[in-house]
């Protein structure tokens, strides 16, 4: 009796699919382990980040003048609207000897005050070049100033609430006081409403108070732990599998028996596709629960897809250098370089 096509490539599906996932793989799965640690390590690394970057606030004191303000800050403000505001506190930067040069350069043109809060969020925590970012709104009665409570930027919040009441009176020589300087830890931060659950208010990001300052540098150093374990876990898990069928004769004497090289790719592929997976899984989890409702829903589906992208590619890295690359040791090679040059480029 012929089998049908179909129904002999399902037989060699499930057969090469047995071999390599129970034989082959088998104990090689404990590397889960490490992997899952480092895909949940924001919830170790805290500590450890908090204490040394507050060591390093408390150890070195930067002092700020004047003459810093232009050149360390950008200010987001309506400058088409507040036309004469901008160009008050412009001249008083000018009279201290702090501006020679086109006050866009300090000042940062958004439409509205809702593009003024998406492009300062947006400068804080993205890799764009350039200083400190704050925002002014001129309102009827008085400025509302906006600005990140961080190390070496505090000193320029009641600076710029300096400048704005300049901005605002109609003398420039009078009425030079504050009515009330605010200073804000975090953008984009929920309210903490009374309807909050007491298990929400136990979380970490509300617990800690400099949560948010801390936040950019605790996702660097569990995406780097990530992404350097995850290149791991291929090298001993998928890669010593393919060298092992190779090495040993054995995938030599499957095709002979039969078995066909879409069978072969199909299985690998699709055990990698669920690790790839598995690991974008586990990473989105653990930013959701360290801070439950902090994230929105948007923003944790595209790190899921960010990490599952940036966890295929290492796949196929993986892939590429078994068909390429003939002794298992010169391909964990490559693979390294291969790792060690993406966290470069992360980094740039």
């Amino acid at each position: 009796m012929v089998c049908p096509p179909i129904m002999l490539a399902k037989r060699q599906f499930r057969y090469f699919l047995r071999i390599y996932f129970l034989r082959l793989k088998g104990a090689k799965f404990l590397w889960l382990l490490p992997l899952i640690a480092c895909l949940l390590s924001n919830n170790f690394i805290y500590v450890p980040l908090a204490q040394l970057i507050g060591f390093y606030g408390k150890k070195f004191v930067d002092i700020k003048q004047a003459h810093n303000f232009a050149s360390d800050n950008e200010v987001l403000t309506q400058t088409d609207r507040y036309i004469g505001e901008v160009a008050a506190m412009d001249a008083v930067l000018r009279e201290l000897g702090t501006r020679s040069s086109d006050p866009s350069l300090l000042f940062k043109q958004c439409q509205s005050p809702e593009d003024c809060n998406a492009q300062h969020f947006n400068r804080l925590y993205s890799n764009s070049p350039g200083g400190y970012v704050s925002q002014v709104d001129f309102k009827p009665n008085d400025p509302l100033i906006v600005c990140l409570l961080e190390t070496g930027a505090e000193i320029y919040c009641p600076f710029l609430g300096y400048l704005a009441s300049i901005g605002r009176t109609k003398d420039p020589h009078t009425k030079l006081r504050f009515k009330a300087i605010r200073m804000f830890r975090a953008v984009g931060q929920h309210q903490r409403d009374s309807h909050h659950s007491s298990s929400e208010g136990r979380t970490m990001c509300h617990l800690e108070r400099n949560f948010a300052e801390i936040l950019p540098v605790l996702t660097a150093g569990q995406s780097f732990l990530s992404v350097g374990m995850m290149h791991f876990y291929f090298l001993v898990a998928t890669l010593s599998c393919i060298y092992d069928l190779k090495g040993n004769g054995l995938l030599q004497l499957l095709v002979q028996k039969g078995l066909s090289v879409r069978a072969y790719w199909l299985v690998i592929c699709l055990v990698a596709a669920v690790e790839v997976l598995f690991g974008a899984t586990v990473f989105t989890v653990s930013l959701a629960a360290q801070c439950p409702n902090f994230y929105q829903s948007a923003a944790l589906a595209k790190v899921f897809g960010h990490c599952a992208l940036q966890f295929l590619c290492i796949a196929a890295a993986c892939l590429l250098v078994s068909v390429t690359v003939g002794r298992y040791g010169k391909a964990g090679l490559a693979l390294g370089l291969i790792a060690v040059l993406g966290m470069v480029i992360n980094l740039i």
